[in-house]
């Protein structure tokens, strides 16, 4: 009687739960903005490189590089390569640096681009995160409060994501 409900529960239970692949679309969520598994990355980059970086393509872009295996990152580094110097380049050079565990060469890619207080407010929390990993929040919190970000908006924002990385 108990084997038999058992059995019962289980089939209910993996019957609910079992993955149906019409239904299931493979969402990524980069930052606050939830694309499509299915974004057409070759497009995106030509429409990038042809019309320039958006926040919502470095966000698609950055969905991407995230969810890559690192053993397939070799032509997206490539790609990073061809890019023009600038801040995608470095932003999207610190997200593999990241994912390789290189938290050093992510800090000084993104530390450069501190003062040009980008919109894009994921650079943001990168540059935290690679400060905390690297035992450098002092040296960026000091450089905070003596660049021009002081007087922009973003300036309480990074001040709040240093105080968290210290808790």
């Amino acid at each position: 009687m108990i084997t038999q409900k058992l059995i019962l529960v289980l089939a209910l239970f993996f019957s609910v739960f079992q993955p149906n692949a019409d239904k299931i679309i493979d969402k990524l969520k980069p930052g606050n903005k939830t694309i499509s598994a299915s974004i057409e990355i070759t497009s995106l980059k030509a429409n990038a490189n042809n019309t320039g970086w958006t926040n919502n393509s470095i966000s698609q872009y950055e969905g991407y590089l995230v969810n890559l295996p690192l053993e397939k990152m070799q032509p997206e580094k490539d790609f990073i390569t061809s890019l023009k110097p600038g801040f995608e380049k470095n932003y999207f050079y610190s997200l593999i640096a990241r994912k390789e565990g290189n938290y050093q060469s992510m800090f000084d890619s993104l530390f450069v681009y501190l003062d040009s207080s980008s919109t894009y407010l994921p650079f943001y929390e990168q540059l935290v995160f690679s400060a905390s990993a690297t035992n450098r929040l002092r040296l960026l919190e000091t450089k905070l409060q003596n660049s021009e970000l002081a007087d922009k908006k973003y300036f309480p924002f990074v001040l709040s994501l240093i105080s968290s990385a210290r808790s």
